[in-house]
């Protein structure tokens, strides 16, 4: 659990992130779950978090590191958001009370037929499903290759390193700041571990 404040005039706000969180929904009758990935949930208060208490934003992350991952077909971006809303739509428990902004981040490899026509599908149905209702989704790549983009993880944490070198933001602690530049490695290899990468090269040599 994190707790962020900015500012004296702002309130504070707690942040929940959670892994491989499971939500359930109904699929022609049946009961099926699914696992996000990753599920971070913004609270605007800065008192402890009760099991039934709202969160003000949901955030739901799928991640896939490799291409083959990705079943055509499968409808698992869609299933996740129906999830998600059932999830906040079985804790409300008074007249009162505010679902949560819902938003999904589709973060894959780099930018493929098959992760697009993924994320296209996962919009025509939620658009059919939830006609007026809009959710914000945004297709991420990871950066592995040297695409020219701010949509991925590779350019974010960079500008957070050049940001805290210019002073645009506050200083990032010195562990952290090594954290990010081995990850930054680590994605720019394509997830392929020290011992990996020398079996590689190995093996062309």
């Amino acid at each position: 659990m994190l707790r962020a404040r900015r500012g004296q005039k702002r309130r504070a706000a707690t942040i929940r992130v959670r892994a491989e969180e499971t939500v359930n929904l109904e699929n022609e009758g049946k009961r099926k779950a699914r696992d996000i990935d990753i599920l971070i949930e913004l609270f605007n208060t800065s008192q402890p978090i009760q099991h039934t208490k709202m969160p003000q934003y949901a955030f739901a992350v799928e991640n896939k590191i490799r291409d083959g991952a990705i079943v055509r077909g499968d409808d698992q971006l869609f299933q996740e958001i129906v999830g998600l809303r059932n999830r906040y739509t079985g804790t409300v428990n008074t007249e009162n009370a505010v679902q949560p902004v819902i938003a999904l981040i589709f973060l894959a490899p780099k930018t493929t037929k098959r992760a697009e026509e993924e994320f296209q599908q996962m919009f025509v149905k939620l658009t059919k499903h939830f006609p007026g209702i809009v959710i914000p989704c945004q297709q991420m790549t990871w950066g592995t290759t040297d695409e020219e983009s701010r949509d991925t993880v590779s350019a974010q944490l960079v500008n957070v390193l050049e940001w805290e070198a210019t002073g645009r933001i506050e200083p990032v602690y010195e562990y952290t700041k090594h954290t990010i530049k081995s990850f930054l490695t680590f994605i720019r290899s394509d997830f392929q571990s020290y011992q990996e990468e020398k079996s590689e090269s190995f093996e062309r040599w």
